[in-house]
């Protein structure tokens, strides 16, 4: 088993957002422009569940599992059990 490590920059990232002015305006802005989500529970999670497509929104699960905070179908990754590639797979294989 091989975990991410924290701030793993992916070869395949060619942008950030860490400059962007932290207002909730920006941040609804942002995720809604973004091709997909991939995070944990907090607000950026509830603002891509209600800005995005479900099927592009992936959560990063470890102790608590995604069923907690909605029935709605969506990809989940449990870093407990995490294959190198999965989430770059699964960006990869995305519906559009």
């Amino acid at each position: 088993m091989e975990l991410i490590k924290p701030n793993t920059k992916f070869d395949f990232v060619d942008c950030t957002v860490r400059r962007c002015i932290p207002k909730i305006s920006t941040l609804v802005g942002l995720i809604q422009n973004c091709g997909a989500f991939i995070g944990v529970v907090s607000g950026n999670f509830h603002v891509a569940m209600t800005t995005l497509p479900h099927k592009h929104i992936a959560f990063l699960e470890k102790e608590i599992p995604v069923a907690r905070f909605t029935n709605e179908s969506i990809q989940s990754f449990n870093l407990k059990n995490y294959q190198k590639g999965d989430i770059k797979l699964w960006l990869q294989n995305m519906p559009s």
